[in-house]
Formats: C-alpha cells, structure tokens, sequence
C-alpha cells in the first residue's frame, strides 16, 4: 500500500489509517484498473469486429458457392433432359427402323417365295415345252415318212 505522510497520519483516529490507505489506493490504482479493463474491451471489441468480418466474408463466399452450385445443378438437369429427350427420339427411331426391317423382311420372304414358285412354274413349263417339242418332232417325223 501506498504510505500516508507522516503529518496527515497525526490527523487520523487511530483505526482510520488503514481505512485511508485502502481509499488512496483505491484512488491510485483504480485509472490503472480501469484503463486496463479498457484496453481489454477496446481488444475484445477489435476481435469481435474482426470475427464478424470474417463471418460476412464467409457467408458471402457461401452465398457465392451456393449460387455456383445452383446454377451448375440447373446447367446439368436441363442437360439431362436434353439427353433423355434424345434417348427418346433415338429409342422412336429404332422403333421406327426396327418396324420397317421386320416389314422388309417379310416382303423378302414373299418375294423368295414367289420367286420359288415362279421358278418351280417356270420348270414345268419347260419340262411341257420339251415334251410339246418332242411330240412336235415326233408328229412331224411321222408326217415326213407318211
């Protein structure tokens, strides 16, 4: 504690001088006190504004990513309608195509057929031929030596 001088010591009532000393001290140390106790706040506040700072720094970044994310995910959901809207068109296509060669194939078959029977027609005619020709031949043969 701070010592009170002598001639103010003569003053006091006997029991008083520690009572002073305490209210002195209190006097001398209490602005110390209190700018320390200030420049605390004064620092606690500086972290405060800086750990807001950074926290809007953050939520902006955030908002940023966010609105990246939401556009990209719009760009690819518009992307996988284009595909299925092509998966589509092409699956109506090979409907379509898958149609027209089972139709080609019957008409193949139908043309193999008539084919085959014109060929088989076409062979009995000339067996036909070839026996009118000898028969033919042989009455003309016959009409020579009559």
């Amino acid at each position: 504690m701070i010592a009170i001088d002598q001639s103010a010591q003569s003053y006091l009532r006997p029991g008083c001088l520690p009572l002073v000393e305490d209210v002195r001290f209190s006097f001398v140390e209490l602005p110390d006190i209190g700018q320390h106790d200030l420049l605390a706040l004064e620092a606690e506040d500086k972290a405060y504004q800086e750990l807001n700072e950074a926290l809007r720094a953050t939520q902006g970044e955030k908002a940023h990513q966010e609105a990246v994310y939401q556009d990209e995910k719009t760009a690819l959901q518009n992307e996988i309608q284009l595909l299925k809207k092509n998966l589509d068109q092409a699956n109506s296509s090979l409907m379509s195509e898958k149609e027209r060669s089972n139709r080609l194939e019957r008409e193949i078959h139908q043309v193999r057929a008539q084919l085959e029977g014109d060929a088989k027609a076409r062979r009995v005619l000339e067996c036909r031929n070839v026996d009118l020709t000898a028969d033919i031949e042989s009455q003309r043969l016959a009409l020579g030596r009559a």
